[in-house]
Parts: structure tokens; C-alpha cells; sequence
């Protein structure tokens, strides 16, 4: 196998002068002898875009740290944009430290540091943003592996379309989403494995849309935002083992707040139609701490859904709001088991009255005419070992269900003891009401 060292192309590794060129050279030397590794040794290179190609892994030896140039222009733009997106994806979007199109069996992987270097750029998104630490677009056959990626300039990894990509042991610190994965209306990626990563930024851990197959497991998730957030269609989602906890340790770089949103947040189209199916959802073993809400599920126009199920989610100290299931589209979500869920709320989350005219969200959660759990608009509703707590006493109902036609239910616990907490409407199943003894205080 090829082994370059990209000193032997002339990098200085001195953290001063450009090595840009001489990266690029080793990269496409080892291209040509029919792929191989090119390696960053111990020191500091400074760099504009690093374009990969297929066969190449690009491995950053411990002691070694690759440094994105301050100058915003020292980066391409000549990735094909993503034209079903926003105008914002047309203007400087695609720009990236290290870049490829189309390649195939391409890794990014050593003990060392990728380092965004908070390259900010007047004129990006929100006059802001510069380029993303990695963005690979249509590649298949992707590792990134063991690198720790800190103060990215937009988001840290960007993957848009392509499969067979897999994200393990990396460690990300600062900038916006850690990891945003992204297809195309009707093209979507399909295969993403995220495992034993470790990621704490600004902005979403962990975002994206048009992708099937994903796997995020064994992943402990800081954010400024949303832990996990699926803006649009998804066949095949696997989130398990994952810790998500808050406030953020990184500020988020719009806002500059640390408030954790939701540790889950499934909205598809909440960013603007994504017409699709979310479908074969599954979500368990998981814990959350000091997040605004658990787990936030919204359906919009013309989005529909398949089987979600979450399972085994434990969650302490919620700050703010209660978990929800909503459908706000002319199609209900279409099944949705919540099982063994255990939510524990911090005192003082925020009040609103419980009789108030409930309307669609925005992007994130609110307050909402119940403190524990809200449901609107699914078709079949299981709701089994269910257990809902908080510190002070509210004067909402714990639970507010409405148009769900079919219910099943196994045992609910309630705490404070539930009194007259429970709402209901339009439930037009009436065989799967609650049975007299589903709801009870914890013994």
C-alpha cells in the first residue's frame, strides 16, 4: 500500500506557511498509484481546501493538527450545489476544508486534530459562516474514524447523499451541527452508521433529511440545540445507547445561548416541504439530561409517516416542556408506541393555560396544555409503562390526547397522584379507552 508523508511534497507542518499545495499533491500522488494512506506526522499544517480522492485515506497522525487558513478565499466553491435547498446553499455553501465529489472508499482517520479555526465569512450564511470542516458530496464507501474536529467554521461534517458511510470514536467540539447527513428530493443517501462518537457544538449534534438506513448508536450528545433532528423523509432509524444532556458546552454561534432543546426531533418538513415518508423509526436505550423536552414529534404537509417506536428512554431535570405528538398535516402520524418511558420534570417549566388554542409549531417545542405528555392527531397511540414526574405542582393535566382514533394502553404513572390530570378527545376507538386502572400514583 501507498504510504506518502506530506512533508515529502513539500509541507512544512510549521503552522505558518500555506501547505495547501503540498497536501493536495500527496493526495493525488496517492490517487494515482492506485490509492493508499497520506499522512499528516506530528506538527501543524496550515491549509485552504484539501480536495480527496477515491482510494486515498487521509490519516492525521497524533501530535499532528490540520488548521484551516484564516483567509476565507483560500477555499473552493466548485462542488455542485444542492439546488433543492435554500438559496444560501448557492452562495459559498459548499465550501470546505477538506472536500470530494463522487469518490468512492475514501477514509479520514488518525489520533489527531482537525481544527475549523473559526474561519467566519461576511459574506456566508448569516454573514457568518465559513466553510464546513468536511463536506463530502455523492461519496460512497466514507470512514472517518478516531479524529477529533474542533472550532469548525459551519458544520463540522457534511454529508450530502452518497452511502456506506461510517463515523466512529470521533470527537467534536464547537462550531454548528456536529454531523448533518442530506439528500436530494427523490435521490436519497442510504447507509450511515454513527458509532461511539462524541460530540458537543452549537448547533444540532446530529441533523438531516433524505437519507435511508441510519444507525446512530452508543453516542454521548451535547448540543446548543437539538441533540438529534430529522428535518425530513428517513426509511430505516436507529438511534440506541446514546446519552444527550445539557446546557451546551459551546454556545450556539447565532444565538449564543447554551439552552438544550430536545434530546429527539422528528419534524419532517419543519424546515420547508420535504415531501416523503418517515418510516421504520426505532429509538431506544437512551438517557437525557437537562434538555427543554424529550422528544418532540411533528408532522407537516405533504410529510406522512410509518411505524415510530421508542422504547426505554429515561430522561431527568426536563427544563421546559412536555413531550408531544403532532400531526398538523391532513395525514396523522401513523403508529407510535411509546414503551417504558420515564420523563422526570424540573421545577418551574413553562406555564400556559390548559384550556389555550393549541397551534403548529414553528421549528421547536412550546408550551403546550399539558405538562407531561401531548398527543394530536395519530392513528394508533400505545402508550405502556409510562411514567411521568415532576417537582412542583402544575395546573395542567399530566397527559392531553385528541384525535387519535385508536388508543392502547398498558400501565401510566402519574406524579403528583393524578387527580383529574387526564384529558381526552375525539378518541374514536372507545374499546381502547383507558382501562379503569391504567392510571396510577407510583406505588
Amino acid at each position: 500500500m501507498t504510504d506518502i508523508d506530506v512533508r515529502s511534497h513539500g509541507a512544512t507542518g510549521d503552522g505558518l506557511s500555506s501547505d495547501t499545495a503540498a497536501i493536495n499533491a500527496a493526495i493525488l500522488a496517492c490517487h494515482q498509484a492506485g490509492g493508499g494512506r497520506v499522512r499528516l506526522s506530528p506538527g501543524r499544517y496550515r491549509s485552504g481546501t484539501v480536495r480527496m480522492a477515491s482510494g486515498v485515506c487521509l490519516y492525521v497522525d497524533a501530535g499532528a493538527r490540520l488548521i484551516g487558513d484564516p483567509d476565507p478565499a483560500a477555499y473552493v466553491d466548485d462542488l455542485p450545489p444542492n439546488w433543492d435547498g435554500p438559496v444560501w446553499q448557492r452562495a459559498r455553501w459548499q465550501r470546505g476544508l477538506i472536500i470530494a465529489d463522487g469518490c468512492h472508499d475514501i477514509a479520514i482517520q488518525g489520533e489527531g486534530v482537525i481544527d475549523g479555526n473559526k474561519v467566519f465569512d461576511p459574506e456566508g450564511e448569516e454573514k457568518q459562516r465559513g466553510p464546513h470542516t468536511i463536506n463530502l458530496r455523492a461519496c460512497t464507501g466514507v470512514t472517518v474514524s478516531g479524529v477529533h474536529i474542533v472550532d469548525s467554521a459551519n458544520y463540522a461534517m457534511l454529508f450530502q447523499g452518497g452511502g456506506s458511510i461510517t463515523v466512529r470514536e470521533v470527537v467534536v467540539d464547537g462550531g454548528w451541527d456536529a454531523l448533518h447527513y442530506r439528500g436530494w428530493n427523490g435521490i436519497y443517501g442510504n447507509g450511515l452508521s454513527v458509532t461511539n462518537c462524541r460530540f458537543h457544538c452549537g448547533d444540532d449534534a446530529i441533523a438531516g433529511m433524505n437519507f435511508d438506513d441510519i444507525l446512530i448508536a452508543d453516542c454521548v450528545l451535547n448540543s446548543s440545540c437539538n441533540c438529534v433532528r430529522q428535518i425530513g423523509p428517513a426509511r430505516g432509524l436507529r438511534i440506541t445507547g446514546c446519552h444527550m444532556y445539557g446546557p451546551g458546552r459551546h454556545p450556539h454561534r447565532t444565538y449564543n445561548n447554551t439552552a438544550t432543546l430536545a434530546g429527539i426531533n422528528l419534524q419532517p418538513g419543519g424546515w420547508g416541504p420535504a415531501p416523503g415518508t418517515l418510516s421504520d423509526v426505532h429509538i431506544s436505550r437512551c438517557s437525557m439530561d437537562g434538555v427543554s423536552t424529550p422528544f418532540c414529534l411533528v408532522l407537516k404537509h405533504p410529510n406522512d409517516t410509518g411505524r415510530v417506536v421508542l422504547n426505554q428512554i429515561s430522561a431527568v431535570g426536563v427544563r421546559r416542556f412536555a413531550v408531544s405528538i403532532e400531526s398538523w398535516s391532513d395525514t396523522p402520524w401513523t403508529e407510535v408506541e411509546l414503551r417504558d418511558i420515564d420523563v422526570s420534570f424540573a421545577p418551574g417549566c413553562e406555564p400556559c393555560d390548559p384550556n389555550a388554542v393549541v397551534e403548529a409549531p414553528h421549528v421547536d417545542a412550546r408550551p403546550l396544555p399539558a405538562w407531561g405528555l401531548y398527543a394530536r392527531g395519530v392513528t394508533r397511540l400505545t402508550l405502556d409503562r409510562i411514567r411521568l414526574s415532576r417537582e412542583d405542582q402544575d395546573q395542567r393535566p399530566a397527559l392531553h390526547l385528541e384525535q387519535i382514533e385508536h388508543l392502547r394502553t398498558g400501565s401510566i404513572q402519574v406524579s403528583p397522584s393524578p387527580g383529574g390530570t387526564l384529558r381526552q378527545q375525539a378518541i374514536t376507538d372507545h374499546s381502547a379507552l383507558f382501562a379503569p386502572d391504567a392510571i396510577a400514583p407510583p406505588s
